[in-house]
């Protein structure tokens, strides 16, 4: 059931305009197009894929062990039988013997079907371990592909941040470039003196390093979300197209306060269902320490000549049945099958304290992220009030450079303080929608979160 639900899913997930962009071909990939991409070139997504095929396999051999089994044998060739020599001499005086007349070719002919009906519950404990695999496959899948989609997201937030950051930092060099090319004009009518010009150059020229860092910035950022969806990390044709600021300034975000509970996390489902496998294998352990009771019955068809190179085939014909009940019980192996059920239990208590620890680290980094959304959400809000206040402030301050009453390093100042506020709410709204993303991953419905874009 669940198996199906993920091919279900999966296969909903992937409906719709879809960019599979191709080497070679250029494309402009939007969030949408980026999280499509993704689900179908992930590395991670086809490997556990082809995991969940390999359960399904296991788990129908198992359901084949209750199943009859009909085999057929069947061989071709030559064969004689001749009498050693010292047996000729001996036939030589009885008159009563004659050569044989057999011919030396052969073909037989046999039909098998045969099923065992009761083999003391190993079966079923098989069955019950190959289906609780299967689950854990299919919870697994769909964890990939949440993970696969998680990564995406945070790396074309990244992406976004670093494109907008760079723009910012190109405004401010070339608000700072403006103000010294004025500040020239004035230094050489001897308005300005030498010492404010080279500072305000200073400052240029670092504003300069910093929009070449901000660049760089953006190509590593690309790389990493290329990276992330499975595209060449080098195969600079399969481009992005990113958040505007614009957008982000007037976009609102909507922070949760419902926190998501552990108990309906992957790790939780995956565990539930490895404690049953687990426990599975302890009494399948368990049962091939007890006496082997078996009950079983066949049928068998053989014919010797069926080929009819010796008379009539059906003439030879011979059908055969049987019902066996067997009991096998092992006296003396050294305890290898006692230490087969302490290892099974061991391999099972060492799991549980395995989850135990991955759930109490999960809920550890829930409680983090809940607290990082609450403080996020301030600290959105006051940036999003500083850009206003810091405008206002540089309008003001432009008025009165314009005018003589303040110096340079006041305008400067003014600017600088405005693109602090810019950067602080970029970097901000974009840890917060990566955030987010990872509410939705612990919550489950990360999935869902994808469809509003």
């Amino acid at each position: 059931m669940i198996f199906a639900k993920v091919r279900l899913l999966i296969h909903l997930s992937l409906c719709g305009p879809i960019l599979a962009a191709a080497p070679g071909m250029a494309a402009t990939m939007g969030m949408q197009e980026v999280l499509q991409y993704a689900l179908l070139h992930a590395p991670s997504l086809t490997q556990s894929q082809e995991q969940l095929r390999i359960r399904g396999w296991q788990q129908d051999q198992a359901k084949a062990k209750f199943l009859p089994s009909l085999d057929v044998t069947t061989s071709q060739g030559l064969q004689k039988s001749v009498a050693p020599p010292w047996a000729a001499r001996r036939d030589a005086f009885d008159p009563g013997a004659a050569p044989s007349a057999n011919s030396p070719l052969f073909g037989t002919l046999g039909l098998s079907l045969s099923e065992t009906f009761y083999d003391n519950g190993q079966s079923q404990a098989q069955l019950d371990i190959s289906s609780a695999d299967r689950d854990v496959a299919a919870l697994t899948a769909q964890k990939t592909r949440d993970e696969s989609l998680l990564s995406a997201m945070k790396s074309y937030y990244a992406l976004s941040q670093a494109h907008i950051l760079l723009e910012t930092n190109k405004q401010q060099h070339e608000l700072l470039d403006k103000q010294l090319r004025l500040l020239g004009t004035m230094y050489r009518q001897g308005l300005k003196t030498k010492r404010e010009y080279l500072r305000l150059e200073s400052e240029v020229r670092r504003a300069a390093v910093d929009v070449r860092a901000a660049a760089a910035r953006v190509d590593g950022a690309e790389v990493d979300l290329r990276r992330a969806i499975g595209a060449p990390p080098a195969d600079r044709s399969v481009m992005f197209s990113v958040v505007p600021a614009e957008v982000v300034l007037k976009n609102t975000l909507a922070f949760p306060s419902s926190v998501p509970g552990v108990e309906r996390s992957y790790e939780a489902r995956i565990a539930a269902f490895d404690a049953a496998a687990a426990a599975q294998r302890v009494e399948l352990a368990r049962r091939k320490n007890l006496p082997q009771l078996t009950i079983s019955s066949g049928v068998n068809y053989q014919n010797p000549d069926y080929l009819g190179l010796h008379g009539r085939p059906q003439a030879q014909d011979l059908l055969a049945w049987n019902v066996t009940v067997g009991l096998n019980y092992n006296l003396w192996d050294d305890g290898s099958r006692r230490h087969d059920i302490d290892i099974a239990a061991s391999q099972q208590l060492i799991q549980s304290e395995d989850t135990k620890d991955k759930l109490a680290a999960l809920a550890a980094d829930i409680e983090t992220l809940m607290q990082s959304l609450s403080n996020l959400s301030d600290i959105w809000r006051l940036n999003l009030q500083l850009i206003t206040l810091e405008q206002e402030n540089l309008k003001n301050i432009e008025q009165d450079y314009r005018e003589g009453k303040v110096v340079y390093l006041d305008l400067i100042t003014g600017l600088t303080a405005l693109l602090n506020a810019k950067v602080n709410f970029f970097s901000t709204y974009f840890a917060a929608q990566q955030a987010l993303a990872q509410y939705h991953f612990y919550e489950g419905t990360i999935a869902d979160a994808v469809a509003r874009f």
